[in-house]
């Protein structure tokens, strides 16, 4: 029986061993095409084409701010010209969306809606053109050289429910109280049938319809009569400066009143005494003006008797007066913004766009590198498969 030889582990192995195998040793490079660069033969292999996730997103967030801007690079490219419209948009006329306009109008600066904004030395201004339904409202800047907005409005004309802000003025103007002056003939003409006026319209032109709840203010004018007011710094107390009226001859209506600038008084003087009494009145240098009431009726307190009518206010009688002494009827109501209304942003011209159709072309661009990379990235996974 052979001997069994136990074998230093540290000795390094024999060559033919039992174990088999060829010794271990310094690798050898494969047998190579004599023809070939050995340069190019160690170039790492090609990396493969990145994920696309990246290009479709830039794909997407383009298309976003495309069509975000599809607006401004269509205003940018519109006619510098602007297009004139009538000075009362009758309702139902189409007019152009996102065009260069002109138009001239009443402004409503009485309930012109201002605007501050913080750090800005731009005052803005929103108001509506009057005797255009509240079809046609004007949003305008003021620098700080621009004391008055002008009749003539020139700028971009869009549709008011294509504002970011369009609901928030809409709800502004539904919260005001605006007072329209009533077409006195046309009321004349309406109050025998009293709720029934849907063809009533107000000084503009607008169409107004009478509501129980609202009630009107009648300015009723007494030719009679001279309103009348003395100064404090001429007389100390009010006795003195009514006994002063008193003996000028003519009757005062009532007691007078206290005011910040003096003593008012109504005192009756004919049309035929006025001037001598007048001159009377010149040496106490007192203002004076033809007397006029404001009465709120409802429309219940109202009564028409041909060519005079009666009013009676809540909880006081009824007067009646000539249609003759009638100056104004005014109506409190908010105002309602129509779906089919628009807006002209004054000053907003198509050359101020000028940059949009370039900044569009690049971001066009860069999107059609993008679809590139998606493209060669398919393509090299058909390949590899």
């Amino acid at each position: 029986m052979a001997e069994h030889q136990e074998q230093d582990p540290k000795a390094p192995p024999s060559e033919g061993g039992s174990s088999g195998g060829s010794p271990p040793g310094p690798p050898v490079d494969p047998p190579q095409d004599p023809e070939l660069d050995p340069e190019l033969v160690r170039l790492p292999p090609p990396r493969p084409p990145r994920s696309p996730i990246v290009a479709l997103a830039v794909l997407l967030i383009g298309t976003v701010l495309l069509v975000h801007l599809r607006t401004d690079i269509r205003y940018a490219l519109s006619p510098t010209t602007p297009m004139e419209l009538p000075e009362k948009v009758p309702p139902g006329m189409a007019l152009p969306d996102n065009r260069l306009v002109a138009v001239r109008g009443i402004p409503d600066y009485r309930y012109a809606l201002l605007l501050d904004p913080r750090e800005d030395q731009y005052r803005r201004s929103f108001f509506r053109l009057l005797g255009t339904g509240d079809r046609l409202l004007v949003h305008a800047d003021q620098t700080a050289s621009r004391h008055e907005l002008s009749e003539r409005y020139v700028g971009r004309l869009r549709r008011f429910d294509a504002l970011p802000y369009a609901d928030e003025i809409r709800d502004y103007y539904a919260r005001q109280q605006v007072t329209r002056f009533v077409d006195v003939g046309a009321l004349r003409a309406c109050l025998p049938k009293l709720l029934d006026c849907s063809t009533l319209r107000d000084a503009t032109g607008e169409p107004l319809r009478l509501e129980p709840a609202r009630p009107l203010l009648w300015v009723v004018d007494f030719p009679d009569e001279l309103t009348i007011t003395l100064s404090r710094d001429r007389f100390l107390v009010e006795e003195d400066a009514r006994h002063e009226l008193e003996r000028m001859g003519q009757p005062l209506r009532g007691p007078g009143r206290e005011t910040t600038d003096g003593y008012v008084y109504v005192v009756e003087v004919p049309a035929e005494k006025r001037d001598a009494y007048l001159t009377k009145l010149e040496p106490l240098k007192a203002s004076f003006a033809v007397h006029r009431e404001r009465l709120t009726v409802p429309l219940t307190g109202i009564t028409t008797l041909g060519d005079t009518l009666a009013l009676q206010p809540e909880g006081a009688k009824a007067t009646t007066y000539p249609w003759s002494r009638i100056v104004s009827v005014q109506v409190e109501a908010p105002v309602r913004i129509p779906a089919d209304s628009w807006v002209l942003l004054e000053g907003k011209m198509p050359w101020d766009y000028k940059w949009m159709p370039f900044l569009a072309g690049g971001l066009a661009l860069f999107m059609l590198f993008n679809l590139w990379l998606i493209v060669r990235w398919l393509l090299a996974r058909r390949a590899a498969a």
